[in-house]
This record gives structure tokens, C-alpha cells and sequence, in this order.
């Protein structure tokens, strides 16, 4: 049999992104970036695409970046999207201010929050609500991001009542990727609480540990295919291919999990 190899393009966005233009199949990956042109939360992305994916259907990936204003003229006004895969609450607001009509739509990757410290150092019990209490209260600094996970963190303060006893102590980094890993490496916090798909990135710290189940509040991806996709079945492919045995363990090396389609859908 023929295979015929049809290029596809990715482009990954800041803020939130990564966008996929070609000759025969376009889909944009518009993934969280965190205003941040590194590629490291996404590195498993061009390996389960561009290698694995192209090796079993013959679609060759390739990969390169813009600012998301950018991104969203280029999903209005350029060459069609066959899939979109974003941030849910922010994919909520992209289809809402987009002229985009969504022909399905589900869920395709989510991560956790979790804890990291200097390299080296002792890591502290934070498989408890009270154990993560006593670490939090016990630090000397602690770091969080001034996005979505650390406003959600400052709830988790709020929950556990030492929101007042920490606020001394607390740094707020800015949403860059990385960020809060950096803050930790650097000696400025002690302990730094934070996506794991971005604190698994950064060199010079020790993964700690998820933070508890009870307290525990799962980043979710969607994924959409617009309605005048061209190849549909084609995206459709691409993204359950990301749940597969191949590229679950690369994935996860990331501190990402999949989501195996269907998931949520909207018709």
C-alpha cells in the first residue's frame, strides 16, 4: 500500500497555545504557555506527533511558535483547522469570541498540582491535608504562580486557615514556565506549589509529591475539531493517538495525563 506523507505544521502559541497549518490536514494545538516561548511542557508533543505518529499514518508534524493574537488571526483568517487543543476554561472563551463553528469537542489531557524543593534537600510529608498544613506552616518561603494554579492554591490557603499565618511568607512568581520551579532552585522559596507539567521541567529541584487528593484540582485539556475541518476522521486520529501505549509514557514523563477519547463531546 501507498502511503502518501502530508505535511502538517504546529505552531505553539504563548499564553495558551500551539497552532498546526499544512498542505492537506491543519490542526492547531492552542495549548496554556504561560506568556512563555519555551517548548519544555510540550516536548512530548513533536516526539508522539512528528516520530510515532508519522511512522503509523504517514503524516509528517512540524513544529514552531507566534504570540496568541497571532494565533487567533491566523484561526480566523488563515488556512482552515482540522483541531484546536486548549486549556478547557480558556478553550470556553476562545470558541466564545471566535467566529468558530465546534463539530465535537472533548477532553484530552489533564495534570495535577504538586511540590517541589531544592535539590537536596529534605522533602517534607505532604501526603496529608494536615501533613501538607504543618509543611506550609512549617516553611520559611513558599512559592506559587500568580495564575490559574496559584489563585486556585490561594483558596487551598483559605481552606486550610493559614491564609493570614502565610501571606509573610508567600511569593508570588509570575506565570512564566518554570516560574515557580526557578523560585524554588534559586533558594527564594523553600517549597513551591504548582502544576506538575511545568515543575517536572525545571533542573536543579526534587519532585516532592502530588498534594492530597482532597485538595487536588486536575488541569483539564479539551480538544476541538471545527465543523469545516477538512479532515476530521484525520485530527480525530492525531488526538487519540495521544492516548495511546506509545505516547502515554512520554506523556507522563511530563507530569501529563491522557484522557482517552471519546471523552466530552459536543455534536
Amino acid at each position: 500500500m501507498r502511503i502518501v506523507h502530508k505535511h502538517t505544521h504546529i505552531a505553539r502559541l504563548l499564553d495558551v497555545d500551539l497552532l498546526i497549518h499544512a498542505n492537506s490536514i491543519v490542526i492547531a494545538a492552542l495549548i496554556a504557555v504561560s506568556l512563555s516561548q519555551e517548548s519544555c511542557r510540550w516536548a512530548f508533543f513533536p516526539q508522539c506527533a512528528d516520530t510515532f505518529f508519522e511512522r503509523a499514518n504517514g503524516h509528517k508534524v512540524s513544529i514552531s511558535y507566534a504570540a496568541t493574537p497571532e494565533f487567533t488571526k491566523r484561526f480566523n483568517e488563515g488556512p482552515r483547522i482540522d483541531m484546536a487543543i486548549l486549556f478547557t476554561e480558556t478553550m470556553d472563551r476562545f470558541v466564545a469570541t471566535t467566529k468558530i463553528s465546534v463539530g465535537s469537542r472533548f477532553d484530552i489531557l489533564q495534570s495535577g498540582i504538586g511540590a517541589v524543593v531544592r535539590a537536596g534537600a529534605p522533602k517534607p510529608d505532604i501526603s496529608t491535608v494536615a501533613a501538607l498544613k504543618d509543611t506550609l506552616l512549617g516553611a520559611k518561603s513558599i512559592a506559587f504562580s500568580q495564575g490559574p494554579t496559584g489563585v486556585y492554591m490561594a483558596t487551598v490557603m483559605q481552606r486550610l486557615g493559614i491564609a493570614d499565618q502565610s501571606k509573610p511568607k508567600t511569593i508570588f512568581t509570575d506565570s512564566g514556565i518554570g516560574a515557580v520551579g526557578k523560585a524554588v532552585e534559586s533558594g527564594e522559596a523553600e517549597i513551591g506549589i504548582h502544576g506538575t507539567y511545568e515543575l517536572l521541567s525545571v533542573a536543579g529541584i526534587d519532585f516532592v509529591g502530588p498534594i492530597p487528593a482532597d485538595l487536588q484540582k486536575m488541569m483539564v485539556y479539551s480538544a476541538i475539531i471545527p465543523a469545516h475541518a477538512r479532515e476530521p476522521e484525520t485530527a480525530k486520529l492525531l488526538a487519540k493517538f495521544l492516548s495511546s501505549e506509545i505516547a502515554i509514557p512520554l506523556i507522563r514523563q511530563k507530569g501529563m495525563e491522557s484522557i482517552a477519547i471519546p471523552g466530552r463531546q459536543t455534536d
